[in-house]
């Protein structure tokens, strides 16, 4: 009887507590997250002036972008003087536009540019400029609106931004 008890003993531990049939545990799943489609394309057109004294240079953007999605655009140029180093000179957009409810158009826009100051001497090496903006704006559609505006702190030199949004219908 002695040698039986251990087993007898692993099978009582072993055994369930209950004599009632185990019963599957329904498990709910809840609704399954969707990323809705975008129903709109948003045309964003960003005017950048370079803004020295008196005389403005604008460079214009145009990008059209699906609601709530992100559109970048990115060109390099290269400044080349004769025995200088090559000077890079980077524009960078980047906007995600979202319809509000109230027909408006919310956007977040980066940009970052680098321009070649007018006021330095080319023979003498001219000073890059560079400025980053990082925003988040609410706009009337086809109204444009300034929404930033930057000035170095070494030159004359402004830099200011207008957006304009429009629902492509």
């Amino acid at each position: 009887m002695n040698a039986l008890m251990p087993v007898a003993l692993a099978l009582l531990v072993s055994a369930p507590l209950s004599s009632a049939p185990e019963q599957e545990q329904e498990v709910e799943i809840g609704p399954t997250a969707v990323r809705e489609f975008p129903t709109e394309n948003i045309r964003l057109d960003v005017t950048i002036n370079e803004i020295v004294g008196e005389v403005t240079t604008s460079r214009d953007i145009h990008m059209t972008v699906a609601e709530g999605r992100t559109g970048r655009i990115r060109s390099r140029a290269n400044h080349i003087i004769p025995n200088r180093p090559t000077q890079s000179l980077p524009l960078a957009v980047d906007a995600t536009p979202q319809l509000v409810e109230n027909g408006k158009i919310f956007v977040e826009l980066s940009l970052e540019i680098s321009v070649l100051d007018p006021g330095t001497d080319e023979a003498e090496g001219q000073m890059v400029v560079s400025i980053a903006d990082s925003l988040a704006v609410i706009l009337e559609p086809g109204e444009p609106m300034v929404v930033a505006q930057s000035a170095d702190t070494l030159s004359d030199l402004k830099v200011e931004v207008e957006v304009t949004a429009s629902v492509q219908r």
